[in-house]
């Protein structure tokens, strides 16, 4: 393990060091990620970028406000999100019950920064907040989504983890998105190279420690010895992406003894992508995918992070990496430039044969079809039906229906 990891660092640092090989900032700006709930900017023609052969800094200011409502059949408890792994499988009577609300707290506000260093050469600064801060809605705190600078091949901060092809995400109303997308935001140091049909980035990236600690063991401090790194080599057009990502981890824990620190090494693979067909004038139809899997990941996969799942101790006492798996595909139908349609399906499965806990994760399955309108350039609407199912390793499962509309004023 310390091997691998020696020989990935010496190749982030060759690579590191053509940083003064820059691409330009066209090529960058042309294949920026694009998720499709991201703030947009709206390129408004009185606030621009500080002119050529300046050094002057430049702000947009950016951001949407957002009203999701929803209302919920069978045990779903977040407002916000559609969490297959929290549907509730033994609900109590309340549980049951049908539930409406209005929650405005993905309302976002954004600054965008720019600062000449040289002629065709940018630092581009982005911060990024909302008030999604806690569940179920009790008070409506700022929370920082993302921080980060960003200049030719480097990006430094809190951002969207490599790990996640953004492009390769269908549009929604649900803020969770398919149960199996290897989604987080990250602090992290991160290379990447473009070009016109080939890129390919390295990164080394932290978070809090996501696995399941002996009995009696308290893990009072909640770090990484060792960043995580990830890798991605992907291939891009017109057409979309093709996209195949590593996952490399150490994973620290406290001995049952609580004696010392003993180390596990996590994996995985993410291979995803999308592509676009049925081109007509102004719209075009698309397909997306996904397939992961690793055993240490559980972090990395949106309806089971932060469950503890990277590492637990198995029947014989003994702390392991669980495998843990996860695929969706979706279609995109464009009805006209304005209206589109999308329907998704996903799933999420962990080995937890080792286990001694009938009651542990064993999967979930994830279901959405919706309707997307742009009436005008700056308002969004959307209605989306969705459908999950938890399920755990005694194979009791329970179910969760929600209607969801969304409105969004974009500034």
């Amino acid at each position: 393990m310390t091997k691998c990891y020696v020989l990935l660092t010496v190749i982030f640092i060759v690579i590191s060091s053509s940083v003064c090989s820059q691409e330009s900032d066209s090529l960058r700006d042309k294949f920026r990620p694009k998720h499709p709930q991201d703030v947009k900017n709206l390129d408004n023609p009185l606030i621009k970028p500080a002119p050529a052969k300046t050094k002057r800094l430049s702000f947009n200011v950016l951001g949407y406000v957002k009203l999701l409502g929803t209302v919920d059949w069978g045990n779903v408890q977040n407002t916000s999100e559609f969490i297959t792994s929290e549907i509730p499988i033994y609900p109590k009577p309340r549980e049951k019950s049908v539930r409406s609300s209005f929650d405005p707290r993905q309302t976002r506000i954004a600054l965008e920064g720019f600062y000449q260093v040289k002629e065709n050469k940018k630092l581009r600064i982005y911060i990024e907040t909302d008030f999604y801060n806690s569940e179920p809605i009790v008070d409506f705190r700022l929370h920082l989504r993302y921080a980060y600078i960003e200049y030719g091949k480097f990006l430094i901060g809190q951002n969207w983890s490599t790990a996640f092809n953004i492009d390769a995400v269908p549009n929604q109303v649900d803020f969770e998105g398919p149960n199996s997308l290897a989604v987080s935001t990250n602090g992290q140091i991160r290379y990447t190279h473009l070009q016109d049909k080939f890129s390919f980035a390295i990164a080394i990236e932290t978070h809090l420690e996501d696995f399941t600690p002996y009995d009696a063991v308290d893990e009072v401090f909640d770090f990484q010895s060792i960043p995580d790194l990830i890798a991605y080599a992907q291939t891009q057009g017109n057409w979309g992406n093709v996209r195949l990502t590593g996952i490399f981890r150490n994973i620290d824990f406290t001995n049952p003894t609580n004696s010392g620190v003993d180390h596990l090494f996590g994996w995985g693979v993410n291979f995803t992508g999308y592509t676009t067909f049925l081109k007509r004038k102004r719209i075009f139809d698309a397909f997306y995918w996904g397939f992961i899997y690793g055993k240490g990941i559980a972090f990395y996969i949106d309806d089971i992070s932060g469950m503890g799942l990277d590492a637990v101790p198995d029947k014989n006492g003994v702390m392991q990496c669980l495998p843990a798996h996860g695929s969706f595909v979706a279609y995109k139908h464009a009805w006209g430039p304005r209206m589109e349609s999308n329907i998704i399906a996903s799933y999420v499965k962990l080995d937890n044969t080792n286990i001694n806990n009938d009651l542990i994760f064993d999967e979930t399955l994830y279901g959405a079809v919706n309707l997307m309108y742009n009436p005008f350039d700056r308002i969004n609407l959307g209605i989306e039906f969705l459908r999950g199912k938890n399920v755990n390793k005694k194979q009791d499962f329970g179910e969760g229906y929600r209607i969801q509309i969304m409105s969004q004023f974009n500034f």
